[in-house]
């Protein structure tokens, strides 16, 4: 069961991403109050779960990204993941969404 809490630091964390995202010009919005289970965010209508957390791994992760633009992970026989600073891959989404855009206009 999760608390309030919890809840309520959920939601701060997907607020933030948001305006992260919006600030950087891309289209976001919070989807998790719609009753979409592992799924919090839609930025440039791609869908992205929100953790918030201080947990050993995330503080190891950041020790590792201080100095490198990703960090590639995986656990033993898991896929492998990447971890970049949220405004690193916000430039490549936006990126990513201008392709897109252009594709769409030709």
């Amino acid at each position: 069961m999760v608390s309030n809490w919890q809840r309520r630091k959920g939601r701060r964390g997907e607020n933030e991403v948001v305006s992260i995202a919006l600030e950087h010009d891309l289209p976001a919005r919070r989807i998790s109050r719609l009753g979409c289970p592992d799924q919090d965010v839609l930025i440039c209508n791609e869908l992205h779960e929100v953790k918030c957390g201080n947990a050993y791994a995330m503080k190891r992760l950041r020790s590792f990204i201080d100095n490198n633009f990703a960090v590639v992970h995986r656990a033993d026989r898991e896929d492998w993941l990447v971890t970049l600073r949220l405004a690193d891959y916000l430039e490549l989404m936006k990126a990513h969404e201008k392709e897109r855009s252009d594709d769409a206009s030709m």
